[in-house]
């Protein structure tokens, strides 16, 4: 890979998550973390339901390959990381999420960035 494309690449990388990672994060319920698996059963066509699971863990690990990247380009790397974990379906995904909110370094600047758009802070299981 030539350093201009990777120079490229680090630009548009870093524009897409400045960009996408806010509107997600901001896209959020509060209550988000504070439920146990799934809300509701699907009550779409098998095949449909599939393909979105499938897209879901795709676009995940793709965001945490970049999130990885990001770390050391500029970028979010973190705030990638952990919206790729949000969008990853895998065992133990709920207590790893939720280890990593409640670090302060992570979940303060998240709900700064939530009360900047109006949103109500994320809250965690046992922190009401």
């Amino acid at each position: 890979m030539s350093l201009n494309a990777l120079g490229l690449f680090s630009l548009v990388s870093f524009v897409l998550t400045l960009v996408l990672v806010p509107v997600l994060l901001i896209g959020l319920p509060a209550d988000h973390f504070c439920r146990d698996g799934e809300q509701a059963a699907h009550r779409r066509h098998p095949l449909l339901h599939a393909l979105l699971v499938f897209s879901r863990n795709a676009a995940g690990i793709m965001l945490l390959g970049l999130g990885v990247v990001l770390l050391v380009l500029p970028g979010q790397g973190l705030l990638t990381m952990l919206l790729g974990l949000v969008l990853m379906d895998f065992p133990g995904k709920r207590g790893l999420e939720r280890r990593l909110l409640r670090q302060p370094r992570v979940l303060q600047p998240l709900n700064r960035l939530r009360r900047r758009f109006g949103r109500a802070p994320l809250r965690l299981p046992g922190s009401d």
